[in-house]
Parts: structure tokens; C-alpha cells; sequence
């Protein structure tokens, strides 16, 4: 198990670095309205480039790697039709990059991890052998990352029910734009 983690772990470094390479390249401004830089964003979700693969990478550290590349990709994904100028910068061509690497990344996932997968397959009441890889990896990724997205989506919000305070309640939240970035991503998922 720990050469396939190791060779899963290679695999997420060597998707992400054509990815990490053409975002670096386009060009991009920041919204002036906006405080968040998607560019900034997509690049945290991305396996960092200054590390090398670790013959000691657990279990645990290489499933929140694929979580957040997954998001990376869904966040790219989803740029093919943005309704948002956060994410009109992001030329199709990374969009279809993202889309066959987590296609990729997804089937390595699978071998790797078929009977941790399939058990939570079944536990989410889902036919395991009726199901694509991309299917099986956004599957086992839903309960993790739909809460986060959630909480980000939120954190943005007004409350609506604290109108008392509502000018504090407003400015102490995270930006907007991570809640429009995690709009696209929930959506994809």
C-alpha cells in the first residue's frame, strides 16, 4: 500500500504541474471589486511544488491532497461557463486540462484505494460497480467537501436574522469571492 500511495502521490504532482504552469502563465488582473485572487486560491489547492514525493506520506495526508486537487479541478472545471468575472480569466484550455487530470487522477484513486472506496460507496446506499471512477472519486469526496463549501458560502453571508448588527456581522466574514469560489466548486460537485 504505501508504494501506491507513493506512486498516487507522484501522480498528483505530475497533473498538477502542467495545470500550476499554464495558470502561472495567464495572464490575470483581480477584480477591482474583489479582495480574493482566484489565481492565489487555485495555487494553495495544488500540491505544493517545493516538495518532493515522501516514501512517508500517509493515508491521511494524501486523501486531503486529493481533496484539494479535486477542488482545484472543480474551481477550473468549472470556468468552461462562468456567469462571474472571478473566473473569466480562465481560458478553456485549463478547464479540459483539469477535467482529464482529475479523470486521470480519479482512476489511480480507484486502484489504489478499491476496497476503501467501495465500503464508502456502499455506505452512501450507491451501486459501486454502476459508477465511473470520476463518479466513485466525487463520491467519496462529497461528505468531506460539501460541508467546508458550505461553511465558506456562509461565512460570506449576511445574517439576515441580526439586523440589530448587521454592518459588524457583515465586515467580520470572509470575503465574497470565496463564497463565489465555492459556489462554482459546489456546484460542480
Amino acid at each position: 500500500m504505501a508504494e501506491s500511495i507513493s506512486n498516487l502521490q507522484g501522480l498528483l504532482f505530475q497533473l498538477s504541474e502542467p495545470i500550476r504552469k499554464t495558470i502561472l502563465e495567464t495572464p490575470y488582473t483581480p477584480p477591482e471589486t474583489g479582495n480574493i485572487s482566484v489565481k492565489a486560491v487555485i495555487d494553495q489547492l495544488l500540491p505544493d511544488k517545493s516538495s518532493r514525493p515522501d516514501s512517508n506520506f500517509s493515508d491521511t495526508r494524501i486523501r486531503n491532497s486529493i481533496k484539494d486537487f479535486s477542488l482545484a479541478c472543480a474551481l477550473l472545471s468549472s470556468a468552461r461557463s462562468p456567469t462571474h468575472e472571478l473566473l473569466s480569466w480562465i481560458p478553456l484550455s485549463v478547464s479540459i486540462l483539469a477535467e482529464s487530470a482529475f479523470c486521470e487522477l480519479s482512476k489511480a484513486h480507484c486502484v489504489t484505494f478499491s476496497e476503501t472506496n467501495a465500503r464508502k460507496i456502499a455506505e452512501l446506499g450507491l451501486n459501486y460497480g454502476m459508477m465511473t471512477e470520476e463518479n466513485r472519486l466525487i463520491a467519496e469526496l462529497i461528505p468531506q467537501v460539501l460541508p467546508s463549501l458550505k461553511d465558506i458560502i456562509q461565512e460570506s453571508s449576511v445574517d439576515k436574522s441580526d439586523e440589530v448588527n448587521e454592518f459588524s456581522a457583515a465586515s467580520a466574514r470572509a470575503p465574497v469571492g470565496f463564497a463565489i469560489v465555492a459556489a462554482y466548486q459546489f456546484r460542480w460537485f
